[in-house]
């Protein structure tokens, strides 16, 4: 599973917010593919702490839940896991996006069933459509979490 997200203003239906998210979202996908899995560029970084590249904030401590031999693994032992589950078709792989007040599902559907939805609203549905389908090479579910 590989969970994006992305903090907003509150406005509901942000096709720049879920544009961010979903580019994130389809720029990471060959990660969870099947035949040659992309090592992502930051697996030494997954045991350290995370700072904002804008400044938002600092992570000290990664929190993970984790059980059996998954249990104590810094980065790179994750990803030696991972690369073997991903070599297998029967994995399940899910693309998470957690969207917050950067989308509202009424207030989008609400707006996309007008005789002329406006732009954002437009935007957003082939952002979502585009990312469906990225997932859907990889065989992955794409599952989006929003306000």
């Amino acid at each position: 599973m590989m969970v994006h997200a992305k903090a907003s203003d509150g406005s509901f239906v942000s096709a720049g917010a879920l544009h961010e998210v979903c580019a994130q979202a389809s720029k990471q996908i060959g990660t969870i593919g099947q035949f040659s899995p992309i090592e992502p560029k930051q697996v030494e970084l997954w045991s350290g702490e995370w700072k904002g590249p804008g400044g938002e904030g600092t992570v000290d401590a990664r929190l993970r839940v984790c059980r059996g031999g998954w249990n104590g693994l810094d980065g790179p032992g994750i990803w030696s896991r991972l690369r073997g589950l991903l070599s297998s078709q029967s994995t399940d792989r899910e693309v998470v996006m957690v969207l917050g007040a950067a989308l509202d599902r009424n207030r989008l559907f609400d707006q996309a069933r007008k005789a002329k939805p406006p732009a954002p609203a437009v935007h957003c549905i082939h952002l979502l459509r585009s990312t469906m389908a990225a997932a859907a090479s990889v065989n992955a579910r794409l599952t989006v979490f929003c306000g």
